[in-house]
């Protein structure tokens, strides 16, 4: 309303300005043969006094002649210069009011693609992988080795180069901190695996010989573990843990005395590998009597660490 006010103000100086102009002027024409006197009449046009309304600039009628009127000498005062009209800020558009400037949402721009490749004439198109292309070549599978013929073929007391040839191929040294408990020091096991997982394993004494053969979940080994090779340690080794005895039979020599009727000798070490002693005995199949299927007797005797020395028989039938 002020800045209104205001203008309406500046608008009546300038038009008393104007005013003054021209009655000047009317002075000076009066001077002047066969001039009459003007009378001037200003008219402002009435201003609608609202916000929306904006300043109309005074209309000054043309001045009128009156022919009976004589002319009356009138003092020209000297027109004194109009005061400097003080900066007013512009008042806003009465028909459209200023709108603040706001940042245009900008459309976000789509993803760049790589152009396509366009094919030359008379280039022959990419050559497509084929599936299966990318996967390496793959290896020939392991032979199997251990087998039940090439278990036959071996025997206790073979030297390491006559199980090497029986086998076909060299074996694989299991690492000492692998083997069993209560292997003799200075004995070794060599292994013939198969793809399958199972294997032949052969047990060398300290002198570089075959002391006994382990087939493991290998078909058609029945034959071997019925040997007394393989079958008087083991059902030594389960009656001496049951007996709580510190001692295991790694191995035996085996001699066949009589039909069904074998000699055994094998060392005598406790966890550590240390042998301590021997146990000795027979061995006996099918009696013909028919009291057992098979027995053993026999005696063992080893140290014990205070020194002393224990020693016992035993006999045991099935």
């Amino acid at each position: 309303m002020r800045i209104v006010l205001t203008m309406v103000g500046i608008a009546l100086g300038l038009g008393i300005a104007v005013v003054a102009g021209v009655y000047g002027w009317q002075e000076y024409e009066s001077t002047r043969p066969a001039v009459t006197p003007v009378s001037t009449t200003s008219t402002i046009v009435e201003e609608k006094k609202t916000e929306t309304s904006t300043p109309k600039p005074v209309e000054v009628s043309a001045p009128k002649t009156d022919p009976t009127m004589q002319p009356a000498p009138v003092v020209v005062p000297s027109t004194p210069k109009p005061a400097p009209t003080p900066s007013v800020p512009s008042a806003p558009s009465a028909t459209k009011p200023a709108t603040p400037a706001t940042s245009t949402p900008q459309a976000p721009k789509p993803a760049q693609t790589a152009p396509a490749q366009m094919q030359t004439p008379g280039t022959p198109p990419a050559q497509q992988p084929v599936p299966g292309e990318d996967k390496p070549i793959a290896e020939p599978e392991t032979p199997i080795v251990a087998t039940a013929e090439k278990l036959a073929q071996l025997m206790v007391g073979m030297t390491e180069d006559n199980v090497v040839q029986a086998m076909g191929v060299e074996g694989v040294m299991t690492p000492d901190e692998s083997l069993p408990n209560y292997t003799p020091d200075g004995w070794y096991e060599v292994r013939w695996p198969n793809p399958d997982g199972s294997y032949i394993a052969g047990l060398f004494s300290d002198r570089g010989t075959l002391a006994n053969i382990t087939p493991f979940n290998m078909p058609g080994a029945e034959t071997w573990t019925a040997t007394p090779w393989y079958a008087v340690p083991r059902w030594l080794n389960d009656k001496l843990e049951g007996n709580s005895i510190p001692v295991r039979v790694a191995a035996v020599d085996v001699v066949e005395a009589q039909a069904g009727v074998y000699q055994f000798r094998g060392p005598l070490a406790n966890a550590e590998g240390q042998v301590l002693g021997s146990i000795s005995g027979s061995y006996y199949l099918q009696d013909p009597s028919g009291r057992f299927t098979r027995a053993v007797e026999g005696s063992y005797e080893y140290a014990l660490a205070n020194g002393a020395v224990d020693s016992n028989t035993f006999q045991f039938t099935e």
